[in-house]
């Protein structure tokens, strides 16, 4: 009987832990494909297919070989690249050949440094240092537009070895941050995601532009929350697309300022955030042709940053998420970065399949089009508006 009984209850168990790991990752990516992720683009689809095979490979052996040295001669700045999937973006470059300049707000950035110089170093063979393949670290606070200016002002006064070059061929937008229940506002009353995702994104971009530290065929990657849609009734309480759009996008970020007694609705913040960021993007892209623009989802990401911000939950959670096999490492989400930018880098961004100068991937890399949300902003010409707006607040500051 107790025989009987331990079957009945171990064998579920076991056929379980046998059989859950091997098919939540196709549950995973079916849900996320049927339920969140927006269209897909049938531009790019065919070159998708391309580098999702080599991002596969490439994923399961950790191993970059397939760059074949295409960043040898690039610089490349990553938003963001102290920590979290930025820092693992940066040692990927680094090991793919990249000279790599990170900012952070944090003083772990010279660490990192020396992180990329060793890693270079021992896939190169190379000394730490040759010719202007450097590895530098500003160390900036963006959650106020005077910190994104002094950010590029560091940048534009930095010594560049002879040889060098003063532009960026890539910047990399990482830089962003979880909602924050106990100081959610910048001390301007923005709310800090926000700010740090769209605002502080826009305003770097748009003053290395005027510094003229953009290379002009600039690849510009932002790493974020692209290809995903936002379920219907899911924005704000008793709220619609139109209501969303129209009240509370615009003045999330540029028009209302918050106080601690008037905090920014969580559900409302993220959301507002993946959507101004693509719409941003989608702007910038109209305005700017010689540059091309890539907006992705990284996923679920194991990284010191995502685990911190869940607390107490953290090892439980993560540890059942690793488990069930529907993770990326830090290195694996960095390695999907880098295939992006050769996409951007290559013919398929201006070749037939393309005629645009931006794409968005999901993090199975994965071509998809703007969201719903995304495209009805667009035809309200909301893009247009932050843009303006985004502008005046850039400029307000004198030089």
């Amino acid at each position: 009987m107790r025989r009987s009984l331990g079957l009945a209850v171990g064998a579920p168990f076991l056929l379980a832990v046998i059989v859950l790991p091997r098919f939540a990752p196709l549950a995973f990516r079916t849900f996320w494909t049927l339920a969140i992720a927006s269209p897909l683009d049938p531009r790019a689809q065919e070159a998708a297919r391309e580098i999702g095979g080599t991002a596969a490979a490439c994923r399961e052996n950790l191993d970059c070989g397939a760059f074949g040295g295409k960043f040898e001669t690039e610089r490349v700045l990553v938003v963001g690249g102290t920590r979290g999937i930025g820092r693992g973006i940066a040692l990927e470059l680094a090991r793919a050949g990249a000279a790599v300049d990170i900012v952070g707000s944090s003083g772990v950035g010279g660490s990192v440094v020396t992180e990329m110089e060793a890693t270079h170093a021992e896939e190169t063979g190379e000394s730490r240092r040759r010719g202007n393949r450097t590895f530098r670290f500003f160390r900036a606070d963006l959650h106020s537009i005077g910190g994104c200016r002094d950010l590029v002002a560091a940048v534009d006064a930095a010594y560049v070895p002879p040889g060098g070059e003063k532009f960026y061929h890539s910047v990399v937008f990482t830089a962003g941050q979880w909602p924050d229940a106990k100081e959610p506002l910048t001390a301007a009353g923005h709310e800090k995601g926000i700010f740090l995702s769209v605002v502080a994104r826009f305003a770097v971009f748009e003053l290395l532009r005027r510094a003229q530290l953009l290379s002009p065929d600039c690849r510009i990657l932002s790493v974020l929350g692209s290809a995903q849609e936002a379920p219907p009734g899911f924005l704000l309480p008793g709220g619609t697309d139109l209501s969303f759009l129209r009240d509370f996008l615009p003045k999330a970020f540029l028009t209302h300022i918050y106080s601690p007694d008037d905090p920014p609705p969580l559900i409302g913040t993220l959301i507002s955030e993946s959507t101004s960021a693509d719409l941003i993007l989608l702007e910038l892209a109209q305005r700017h042709k010689s540059y091309s623009f890539a907006g992705t989802m990284p996923g679920l990401v194991r990284t010191d940053v995502a685990r911190g911000h869940l607390g107490a939950l953290n090892d439980v959670l993560f540890g059942i998420l690793d488990w069930l096999g529907i993770t990326f490492s830090a290195q694996q989400c960095a390695i999907n970065q880098l295939l992006v930018l050769r996409f951007l880098a290559g013919d398929h961004i201006t070749g037939p399949m393309m005629k645009k100068n931006w794409v968005f991937f999901d993090h199975f890399l994965v071509a998809r089009l703007p969201g719903r949300l995304v495209k009805n902003a667009g035809e309200m010409k909301l893009g247009a508006l932050l843009h303006n707006k985004l502008t005046k607040l850039v400029e307000k500051i004198p030089s």
